[in-house]
């Protein structure tokens, strides 16, 4: 599974989907993003923030609804497809 190039750091987040298969969907992801900014993982502006598919590299777009550099920072970011069960992307 191939990493982006020039970050360091990388989470799986899990999505469960309980119903029928999903096409260009959004989800909405609470991160602590000030854990992440103290340890020094993130820009305090959160812009360095990045979703990728499931394979690592394919970016996929977000945005921040809310609360950057707080323990439940919002973020919504469009799936292109999910499946019945989980899938995971990669918060970079």
């Amino acid at each position: 599974m191939a990493w982006l190039t020039n970050w360091n750091y990388r989470k799986a987040v899990t999505i469960s989907n309980i119903g029928s298969a999903l096409t260009d969907y959004q989800v909405l992801i609470t991160i602590d993003t000030a854990t992440l900014i103290s340890a020094g993982k993130m820009r305090l502006d959160c812009g360095d923030i990045r979703f990728t598919d499931d394979d690592g590299s394919t970016l996929l777009p977000y945005w921040i609804e809310s609360g950057a550099n707080t323990a439940s920072t919002k973020i919504w970011v469009k799936i292109p497809s999910i499946s019945t069960g989980t899938k995971a992307i990669y918060l970079y």
